[in-house]
Formats: structure tokens, sequence, C-alpha cells
């Protein structure tokens, strides 16, 4: 036979077959351009069971180790919200003990028996996208089909718990209560149309949007969202009874548009793969620093200048002369990430003994300061009512109350660290226009006083705590002396100690 005959004759053999396929389906079918379909959370669900049964009250939880999705802890973290069979639908997941063993941050309220479900579900929005390679007409549909699991009612498969079957052919999302455009945002010039749950058998979940418009035309991007922060997709546990970690079970979701008789325009389908979460945790290094400085003689501090040049561990007064007013400054700056902040407390071993001497007890009749037996050099009472190591008084007549006292200024910008300040501001209600609001130093030697806090982490009467950078606060000591006081060498030891909360 002539080879133009022979190949004139397979053309329309070609034709014949294609005309045939047409007069069959009505229409040609393809697949979108681009499909693809987006997980918020692609991480898969937890589903095991209790080792044994639980009281009321319970904070422990024991995972059986074997013949289910998940027979350890390792899909499950600190902070996951865990279902407890029914009765205890939203409990807390406080710590990871070990691979079977887990504390929940409060007690059940119901008791369960053994072999009880423990779940997590894991919710995820989803957004779908697909571009069209033909035109879809008015009376079309845009189709999204999502695996459910076979051995499920419809009711189960949107129960907002989590399924789990023995392989990914036969298991699927769960819908979690989805089904109207509450929770569905449909596509641009569509309408939404209807879920259809799966479950009850082999089908699957179906949602269907209308389309009522002109012609669709070729190129169009049809985006649609399932879920939002309300309510989302469940995804699934894990298949079988062997999970490997970090192993993504593969699901397989149907997206297609039709015409109004059903038949299907394009159609694609998209491969989705939940996998296990991955838990990063590091364990940041607490620090504190603490530092003291020296204030040089002439820098005014409490808005004075210092009488003399302080160090980092001494204030060093010298030969002084009495009946005349001497001041002295620290600097004490503070750095922690605690989140409980911080604070810093000031005590003395004694007040100041001449050559070092006990002086006993905190008045001038106990032999700190009368000519002949007074042997001390005593903290200030500051006024007619009395400064203390915990409330300040403004000390104005040095003369008629003599001795040591300190007070405080924060230094920075923004700083807040003092617990009081010399001007009497900060709360401070006993001085509130003060120009030396001050008290006196906590002494070891005389116990029956409360230790003083001088500085506080975040905020003035530590109000206010939590990390800092760089908190710091000027202790402003300032010293008189009467005329009659005893000659010799006086001295005593005061100490900073700086504590963060963790």
């Amino acid at each position: 036979m002539n080879k133009k005959i022979i190949s004139r004759l397979t053309i329309v053999i070609a034709a014949i077959a294609l005309w045939q396929v047409f007069s069959q389906t009505g229409h040609a079918e393809s697949n979108f351009y681009r499909a693809s379909v987006t997980q918020g959370n692609s991480r898969l669900s937890y589903f095991a069971k209790t080792s044994g049964a639980l009281s009321a009250g319970s904070t422990l939880v024991t995972i059986a180790g074997s013949g289910n999705a998940d027979n350890n802890t390792q899909n499950i973290d600190p902070g996951d919200t865990v279902a407890i069979g029914t009765t205890n639908p939203s409990m807390t997941v406080g710590t990871i003990i070990d691979d079977t063993h887990f504390g929940l941050t409060t007690g059940i309220g119901a008791s369960v028996a053994a072999s009880t479900n423990v779940q997590v579900a894991q919710q995820s929005i989803w957004t779908i996208s697909a571009v069209t390679t033909q035109q879809v007409e008015s009376g079309g549909k845009f189709v999204i089909t999502i695996p459910a699991n076979d051995a499920n009612s419809t009711a189960q498969n949107s129960d907002g718990y989590p399924d789990t079957a023995a392989s990914v052919s036969v298991n699927g999302f769960d819908m979690n209560g989805i089904g109207s455009t509450a929770y569905i945002t449909p596509p641009s010039n569509f309408t939404f149309s209807s879920v259809s749950l799966g479950g009850g058998g082999a089908t699957d979940t179906t949602i269907t949007f209308n389309y009522s418009g002109a012609s669709l035309a070729i190129g169009t991007t049809i985006t649609a969202t399932i879920g939002n922060t309300t309510k989302g997709i469940v995804n699934p546990a894990p298949v079988g009874t062997s999970h490997t970690r970090g192993s993504a079970d593969i699901y397989t979701v149907n997206l297609k548009t039709t015409h109004s008789d059903g038949s299907t325009i394009d159609s694609s389908d998209v491969k989705i793969a939940p996998v296990d979460g991955v838990f990063v945790s590091a364990t940041v290094e607490e620090t504190l620093s603490f530092s003291v400085e020296s204030v040089a003689v002439g820098a005014t501090v409490c808005n004075v200048p210092a009488s003399v040049t302080s160090t980092a561990y001494s204030i060093p007064w010298g030969t002084i002369t009495t009946a005349t007013t001497y001041n002295a400054g620290q600097k004490l700056t503070v750095a922690t990430n605690a989140p409980g902040g911080y604070s810093v407390t000031i005590e003395d071993n004694d007040q100041r003994g001449k050559n070092g001497n006990t002086c006993t007890g905190d008045t001038p009749s106990s032999g700190h300061y009368t000519f002949g037996s007074g042997t001390c050099i005593r903290d200030s009472a500051c006024g007619g009512t009395s400064c203390t190591v915990t409330a300040a008084r403004n000390w104005t007549d040095q003369a008629t109350y003599p001795g040591l006292a300190y007070s405080l200024e924060n230094t920075g910008t923004g700083t807040t660290a003092a617990t009081f300040l010399y001007n009497g501001l900060a709360a401070e209600t006993t001085c509130t226009t003060g120009t030396f609001c001050a008290r006196q130093i906590y002494s070891v030697e005389d116990p029956d006083a409360t230790k003083g806090t001088i500085m506080c982490g975040g905020g003035g009467n530590c109000s206010t705590n939590g990390p800092v950078n760089a908190s710091s606060a000027n202790v402003c000591y300032k010293l008189y002396v009467q005329a009659t006081q005893p000659g010799g060498f006086y001295y005593n030891k005061v100490r900073y100690t700086a504590t963060a909360v963790f």
C-alpha cells in the first residue's frame, strides 16, 4: 500500500479516537499550571495511651510503650494542650520528664482508666492555590478533596481529635467542625457551597465552591483559605504503631475545577507531608554582675560635693575636724538576665568603733557617744523622728543628731534603681521635700533590725522587676562628729550584697 495512504489512514484513525474521547466525556481534562497546598502548621498530632489509671488531681502521666501511634513523649512539648480522655480536654504539658513520663501544670479534674487516649491536636490553616489552564464557565465549581479516616464516622472525622490508622491510605485529617464561611475564605468570584465529610467507608472530605461569573480566564489564580486562628484543620497522628521520628507521612490532596455538569476541567494531586515537630531548646546562662566604683573628691553626689575620693573598697575619711560635715560616695552598678530581677542590700559589721572595738547597742546611752566612755561614732538619728534602716528622715541638724548616715540617688538616663532618694522622691513619704533624706546602715551587731534594700531591678521601691542591662545608683555617705568626740582611729566594715532572682 502507498505510504501516503497509510499515513492518512493513521491520522483518520487518531482523529476518530479523539472524537470518541470527546463524545464520551464532553470535555478535555488537564492539570493546573501550578497547584499548591500550604499548611500553616505541618507538625503531626500526638496520639498515645496512658499506661495505667490516673486519679483526679494527678499531674504525672505515664505513656504506654507500645501498640499506639505514639509510644513515647518524643512528639509532645512543654506548653502543648493535651486531652486526657474526653473528660480532661484542655490540660497543659508542663515538663517532659523522660521518654514515657510527662508532667501537667495542673492536676486532671476527672480520673481516667488505663489505656485512655492522650492526644495533642495540631491545628493548621491551609492556603490552597491553583492556576487554571482552561476557562471555567458560570455554573462551574472548584473542589478540594482532603483525605479522611476511612474507619471513622463522619462525626469522628470532625470532632477536633487527631485521627490515626494503620496506613496513610486509610488515614486522614480531622475537619474540627469547619463547615462554613466562618472558617473558610472562598476564592475570589467563587461562593462557598458545602463541606462534605468523609468517613464510614472509603470516602474523603470535599469542600466545594460555586462559580457564577463570566468566563474565568485561562491563567487565573484560584486561592482559598481553610481555617483561621480560632479553628484549623487537625493534622493526623502518625500511622502504624512504630513511627520513626523525623519521618513524614505523605498525603494527597486533590484540587479540581469542574463544568456545571460535574465533568472535570483542571485537576492536580498535591502532596503534603506532616512530620514531627522539632523541639528547639537552649539554656541561657544565668548572669549577674555587680560593680562598686569610686567617686572623686569634688564630684557631686546627692547634690553635694564629695569631701574625699572614695575607692571601690574604701571610704577614707582621713583626719577629720569635729563639728564639720563630710560627704563621700560610691557608684553601684548591677546587670542580670534574671526574670525576677535583683536586689542589693547594705549592712555593716558594727558602728564605727575606736580602734575597731565593739559598739554595743545603737543609742548614746549604750556607750556610743558620751565623752569619757564613748568609744564609737554612732549612726545618726537624723531628726526628732528618728531615721532607721528602712525609714528615711531628712537630716539637716547635724549638731543635734551627729554620726553617720547614707542616702541614694539614681545615675544614668532612665535609671530607677534606688529604693529611696536623697530629695525625698520615689515614694519616700516621710521626707517628701528633703535635702538629704537618710537612713541608718543595718548592723550585724544589732540584728533585731531588718536589713535595708538600697537597689532593686526594674524600678524604685522594687515596683517592677526583671532583667536589667546596667542599673546604677550612687550611695552617698554623710559624716558629722561633735567637738567632744574622743580622738582616735575609728572604723567599721560595710558590705553590699547583690542577689538575682532566677
